[in-house]
Protein backbone atom coordinates (compact mmCIF):
# COMPACT_ATOMS: atom_id res chain seq x y z
CA UNK A 1 0.00 0.00 0.00
CA UNK A 2 2.85 2.38 0.86
CA UNK A 3 4.41 1.77 -2.56
CA UNK A 4 1.26 2.93 -4.32
CA UNK A 5 1.34 6.23 -2.37
CA UNK A 6 4.94 6.77 -3.48
CA UNK A 7 4.07 6.01 -7.10
CA UNK A 8 1.05 8.35 -7.01
CA UNK A 9 3.18 11.04 -5.33
CA UNK A 10 5.91 10.74 -7.98
CA UNK A 11 3.32 10.92 -10.76
CA UNK A 12 1.79 14.06 -9.22
CA UNK A 13 5.25 15.70 -8.95
CA UNK A 14 6.04 14.82 -12.58
CA UNK A 15 2.70 16.31 -13.71
CA UNK A 16 3.34 19.51 -11.75
CA UNK A 17 6.85 19.90 -13.23
CA UNK A 18 5.59 19.13 -16.75
CA UNK A 19 2.77 21.69 -16.36
CA UNK A 20 5.23 24.32 -15.14
CA UNK A 21 7.54 23.70 -18.11
CA UNK A 22 4.63 23.87 -20.55
CA UNK A 23 3.28 27.11 -19.09
CA UNK A 24 6.76 28.63 -19.02
CA UNK A 25 7.28 27.88 -22.72
CA UNK A 26 3.81 29.16 -23.58
CA UNK A 27 4.45 32.48 -21.77
CA UNK A 28 7.79 33.06 -23.49
CA UNK A 29 6.22 32.41 -26.92
CA UNK A 30 3.23 34.67 -26.40
CA UNK A 31 4.66 37.50 -24.34
CA UNK A 32 8.24 37.43 -25.57
CA UNK A 33 11.28 38.00 -23.42
CA UNK A 34 14.70 39.54 -23.76
CA UNK A 35 15.90 36.62 -25.90
CA UNK A 36 12.80 36.28 -28.08
CA UNK A 37 11.02 38.65 -30.39
CA UNK A 38 7.37 38.34 -31.34
CA UNK A 39 6.83 37.86 -35.05
CA UNK A 40 4.26 38.72 -37.64
CA UNK A 41 3.65 37.24 -41.08
CA UNK A 42 2.93 38.75 -44.48
CA UNK A 43 1.95 36.85 -47.62
CA UNK A 44 2.29 38.60 -50.97
CA UNK A 45 3.01 37.48 -54.53
CA UNK A 46 3.73 33.86 -53.62
CA UNK A 47 6.07 34.77 -50.76
CA UNK A 48 5.30 34.14 -47.09
CA UNK A 49 7.55 36.10 -44.81
CA UNK A 50 7.90 36.02 -41.01
CA UNK A 51 9.58 39.01 -39.40
CA UNK A 52 9.93 40.84 -36.06
CA UNK A 53 6.73 42.50 -34.85
CA UNK A 54 8.41 45.91 -34.56
CA UNK A 55 9.18 45.87 -38.30
CA UNK A 56 6.66 47.09 -40.88
CA UNK A 57 5.62 46.21 -44.42
CA UNK A 58 7.32 48.87 -46.54
CA UNK A 59 7.16 50.31 -50.01
CA UNK A 60 10.02 49.83 -52.42
CA UNK A 61 11.25 51.91 -55.33
CA UNK A 62 11.86 48.79 -57.40
CA UNK A 63 9.15 47.71 -59.83
CA UNK A 64 10.14 44.06 -59.32
CA UNK A 65 9.38 44.07 -55.59
CA UNK A 66 6.99 41.40 -54.33
CA UNK A 67 7.21 42.40 -50.68
CA UNK A 68 9.44 44.63 -48.58
CA UNK A 69 9.79 45.02 -44.82
CA UNK A 70 11.76 47.49 -42.73
CA UNK A 71 12.78 48.12 -39.15
CA UNK A 72 10.28 50.77 -38.05
CA UNK A 73 12.76 52.23 -35.57
CA UNK A 74 15.21 53.16 -38.32
CA UNK A 75 13.23 55.15 -40.85
CA UNK A 76 14.95 58.37 -41.88
CA UNK A 77 13.27 61.78 -42.07
CA UNK A 78 11.97 61.08 -45.59
CA UNK A 79 10.52 57.72 -44.44
CA UNK A 80 13.16 55.66 -46.28
CA UNK A 81 14.28 52.51 -44.51
CA UNK A 82 17.82 52.31 -43.23
CA UNK A 83 17.38 48.59 -42.46
CA UNK A 84 15.23 46.49 -44.76
CA UNK A 85 14.57 43.21 -46.50
CA UNK A 86 13.28 43.56 -50.06
CA UNK A 87 12.16 40.55 -52.11
CA UNK A 88 12.10 40.96 -55.87
CA UNK A 89 10.84 38.55 -58.50
CA UNK A 90 12.28 38.45 -62.02
CA UNK A 91 11.87 36.16 -65.02
CA UNK A 92 14.97 34.10 -65.80
CA UNK A 93 14.26 34.48 -69.54
CA UNK A 94 15.64 31.02 -70.29
CA UNK A 95 18.91 31.57 -68.42
CA UNK A 96 20.15 29.47 -65.55
CA UNK A 97 20.06 31.04 -62.11
CA UNK A 98 23.88 30.97 -62.00
CA UNK A 99 24.23 32.77 -65.36
CA UNK A 100 21.68 35.46 -64.45
CA UNK A 101 23.30 35.94 -61.04
CA UNK A 102 26.81 36.33 -62.52
CA UNK A 103 25.67 38.75 -65.26
CA UNK A 104 23.90 40.92 -62.70
CA UNK A 105 26.90 41.23 -60.39
CA UNK A 106 29.39 41.72 -63.22
CA UNK A 107 27.34 44.77 -64.20
CA UNK A 108 26.67 45.95 -60.63
CA UNK A 109 30.31 45.71 -59.57
CA UNK A 110 31.54 47.62 -62.61
CA UNK A 111 30.21 50.74 -60.83
CA UNK A 112 32.96 52.20 -58.64
CA UNK A 113 30.52 53.04 -55.84
CA UNK A 114 30.00 49.30 -55.21
CA UNK A 115 32.54 47.10 -53.42
CA UNK A 116 32.43 43.31 -53.35
CA UNK A 117 32.68 41.45 -50.03
CA UNK A 118 31.88 37.93 -51.32
CA UNK A 119 30.19 36.47 -54.36
CA UNK A 120 28.64 33.18 -55.36
CA UNK A 121 28.44 31.46 -52.01
CA UNK A 122 26.06 28.57 -52.50
CA UNK A 123 23.45 28.18 -49.79
CA UNK A 124 19.94 26.73 -49.50
CA UNK A 125 16.48 27.96 -48.62
CA UNK A 126 14.00 25.17 -47.94
CA UNK A 127 16.11 22.67 -49.94
CA UNK A 128 16.48 24.98 -52.94
CA UNK A 129 19.95 25.92 -54.14
CA UNK A 130 20.71 29.61 -53.78
CA UNK A 131 23.51 32.00 -54.60
CA UNK A 132 24.62 34.78 -52.33
CA UNK A 133 26.34 38.11 -52.91
CA UNK A 134 27.59 40.40 -50.15
CA UNK A 135 28.64 43.90 -51.14
CA UNK A 136 28.82 47.54 -50.11
CA UNK A 137 27.30 50.57 -51.81
CA UNK A 138 28.55 54.06 -51.16
CA UNK A 139 25.99 56.67 -52.15
CA UNK A 140 25.90 60.15 -50.65
CA UNK A 141 28.49 59.17 -47.99
CA UNK A 142 26.05 56.60 -46.62
CA UNK A 143 27.80 53.23 -46.84
CA UNK A 144 25.31 50.37 -46.84
CA UNK A 145 26.00 46.68 -46.70
CA UNK A 146 23.85 44.29 -48.71
CA UNK A 147 23.34 40.56 -48.53
CA UNK A 148 21.51 39.29 -51.60
CA UNK A 149 20.27 35.70 -51.70
CA UNK A 150 19.03 34.43 -55.07
CA UNK A 151 16.67 31.45 -55.32
CA UNK A 152 14.81 29.96 -58.29
CA UNK A 153 11.18 28.84 -58.31
CA UNK A 154 9.09 27.94 -61.36
CA UNK A 155 11.32 29.73 -63.91
CA UNK A 156 11.47 32.87 -61.77
CA UNK A 157 14.29 34.16 -59.64
CA UNK A 158 13.60 35.67 -56.26
CA UNK A 159 16.20 38.04 -54.89
CA UNK A 160 16.06 38.52 -51.12
CA UNK A 161 18.03 41.68 -50.42
CA UNK A 162 18.95 42.39 -46.79
CA UNK A 163 20.26 45.95 -46.30
CA UNK A 164 21.63 47.92 -43.36
CA UNK A 165 24.21 50.64 -42.75
CA UNK A 166 27.64 48.99 -42.85
CA UNK A 167 28.39 49.86 -39.22
CA UNK A 168 25.17 48.19 -38.04
CA UNK A 169 24.97 45.24 -40.42
CA UNK A 170 26.39 42.62 -38.03
CA UNK A 171 23.85 43.64 -35.37
CA UNK A 172 21.02 42.91 -37.82
CA UNK A 173 22.36 39.60 -39.11
CA UNK A 174 20.35 37.66 -36.52
CA UNK A 175 17.15 39.23 -37.90
CA UNK A 176 18.19 38.63 -41.51
CA UNK A 177 19.07 35.00 -40.72
CA UNK A 178 15.71 34.49 -38.99
CA UNK A 179 13.83 35.96 -41.96
CA UNK A 180 15.83 33.87 -44.45
CA UNK A 181 15.31 30.67 -42.48
CA UNK A 182 11.54 31.24 -42.27
CA UNK A 183 10.74 32.44 -45.79
CA UNK A 184 8.47 30.37 -48.02
CA UNK A 185 8.45 30.88 -51.78
CA UNK A 186 5.69 29.32 -53.90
Amino acid sequence: MKKSYYVVGIIIIILIVASAVFLSNHDSNTKGNSNQTEVQTVSQGGVILKFPSDWVVAKSQSNDTVVAIADSKLLDSSKHAKVSVNIEKRDLEGQSLNTYFNKTYTSLLSNSSNQLISLGNSTTIKDRECYEADYLTDKDADVKQHRAVWVESNGQTYVILCTAPQKEFENYNKYFNYILSNIKIE
